[in-house]
């Protein structure tokens, strides 16, 4: 009697394992679904061939609908609402289409019929990723890589949540990007995320190869194209740049970073393609003021000033005439050596009298602005020579980097202080720009504590517009400190179980 029943249990647990849906789990590898200690409830041939027909409408992108047949076979009850793939492919078609909250319930409620599904927890991960919970996503890319350790997604969101905190971090995001790379998926989407991770990162060689990787496999993606792109910019591969220029700078260009690497001297485009460059961006670029106005500066310094000047124009027509971009503008035809039109940009957007190629007093402080009312002054001291100087000092024994601020203020608010900028203090020296007339270089010295040390470097006159926009608009850049969060990155894609 014993062995008879043993056989049936024998029996019984046979039936249930060749009546399971292996091919709705094959994402998760035979390992995976060998390993898995809660077992999906079994779907029904009508139910697999629903799944099928919701997959399909997902990668044809029709999204809506695909949620919209997955509820009415629920309803139909033709899937159960108790269905661990019903809320797999749920959590998956919510978020392409709903708020972060609709699938963030999905994909829980997968996780917890199924907490041994590598697909299901990767995309419970990547939901909680975007949501800000750095912690509970990389407890959920584990659980995935426990199951399935070739899942590239899950090594890849945890590189991502650890890549924020500090060198120790950075140590294991390396690691995990490596394992990642090395996994045996080979798909567009793997190499492209992995790219735009590394990009992040600023590891440039290894974001060209990934991107290199991807447009193997799609060669006429124009997304993949503009990636590859972006990442030898970045690495500085002329080469790669030339090649897919052609393809990619089009009217599909709507990717701001891109265009401003391309207008800067290392991209070395001739003057052809810089023009056309600077088309594509009025077109694209609508609005766009701060971008123009980098763009402007960028050409300007790869030595096309006309064109840097139609940049300008665009960022002052869509800022409202800021004092930044005025300023550039006059300055560009100053350089330019168009003296008239740029006495005549004055003219018409500062709006002060000049008396004896002196302005009147303003009453503001913002540098550009304020830089601008002596703009007049400046372009006329061949005649009669600027009151304006730049003061170069060297601040030592500042025992505390929170004083450098508390200076700053204190010698713009002197009068005859156009511009102070003491951020990097020591190296290279401080900047100030006053006006002779009004203050003396003492009294600008005098604003030291006793135990500050102060060293003068030099004290010159003005004697270009040019030369004094490009300290200001240099001094006033934010330092570039490499700053990213978890925000810089997007994290792993969803999928459907294959």
């Amino acid at each position: 009697m014993g062995k008879q029943l043993q056989s049936l249990v024998a029996l019984s647990v046979f039936l249930s394992l060749s009546s399971f849906p292996l091919a709705a789990y094959s994402a998760t590898t035979n390992a995976a679904s060998k390993k898995s200690a809660v077992a999906a409830p079994v779907e029904s041939l009508d139910a697999k061939l629903l799944f099928n027909q919701v997959a399909l409408l997902y990668r044809d992108g029709k999204f809506e609908e695909a949620l919209t047949a997955l509820n009415a076979a629920k309803d139909a009850q033709k899937i159960s609402a108790d269905s661990f793939l019903y809320h797999l492919y749920q959590s998956v078609l919510l978020f392409k289409t709903k708020p972060l909250i609709y699938p963030l319930a999905a994909a829980r409620a997968a996780v917890k019929i199924n907490g041994r599904n590598a697909v299901a927890n990767s995309n419970l991960g990547s939901l909680l990723q975007r949501n800000g919970e750095r912690a509970n996503a990389i407890e959920k890319y584990r659980a995935a890589l426990a199951v399935d350790p070739s899942d590239w997604r899950a090594h890849l969101g945890i590189a991502q949540c650890l890549a924020v905190d500090g060198t120790d971090g950075r140590v294991i995001a390396e690691r995990e990007l490596k394992l990642a790379c090395q996994t045996a998926n080979d798909c567009v989407e793997k190499w492209f995320a992995l790219g735009s991770t590394y990009l992040v990162l600023r590891m440039n060689q290894e974001a060209e190869n990934c991107f290199g990787n991807a447009l193997k496999l799609k060669p006429d993606d124009y997304v993949v194209k503009l990636g590859r792109l972006k990442s030898a910019l970045a690495a500085n591969n002329l080469k790669v740049v030339q090649e897919l220029l052609p393809t990619t700078m089009t009217d599909k260009l709507l990717d701001q970073s891109i265009a401003l690497a391309l207008a800067l001297p290392a991209a070395k485009l001739n003057v052809q393609d810089l023009t056309s460059l600077e088309a594509i961006c009025e077109r694209n670029f609508i609005g766009a003021d701060r971008f123009f106005y980098q763009l402007g500066r960028n050409l300007e310094a790869s030595g096309q000033l006309d064109l840097g000047a139609k940049a300008y124009l665009q960022a002052i027509n869509y800022s409202g005439a800021s004092g930044a971009s005025v300023l550039a503008l006059v300055g560009n035809r100053a350089a330019a050596n168009d003296l008239d039109e740029a006495n005549r940009l004055v003219k018409q957007y500062v709006g002060v009298q000049l008396v004896g190629g002196k302005p009147q007093p303003r009453g503001h402080k913002e540098i550009f602005t304020q830089t601008l009312s002596y703009a007049g002054q400046i372009l006329s001291s061949n005649a009669t020579p600027s009151s304006l100087h730049i003061l170069r000092v060297l601040f030592s024994n500042i025992k505390c980097g929170c004083r450098i601020p508390v200076i700053e203020l204190k010698l713009r608010s002197l009068p005859g202080v156009i511009f102070a900028h003491l951020q990097d203090a020591k190296d290279p020296p401080a900047c100030i720009v006053y006006d002779d007339k009004l203050t003396e270089s003492k009294a600008i010295i005098a604003t030291k504590r006793d135990e500050d040390k102060v060293e003068v470097m030099s004290d010159q006159p003005v004697k270009s517009l040019p030369e004094l926009v490009k300290i200001i608009q240099e001094a006033a850049d934010k330092p570039d400190k490499h700053i990213f969060t978890l925000w810089s990155f997007e994290p792993p894609p969803m999928e459907l179980p294959r």
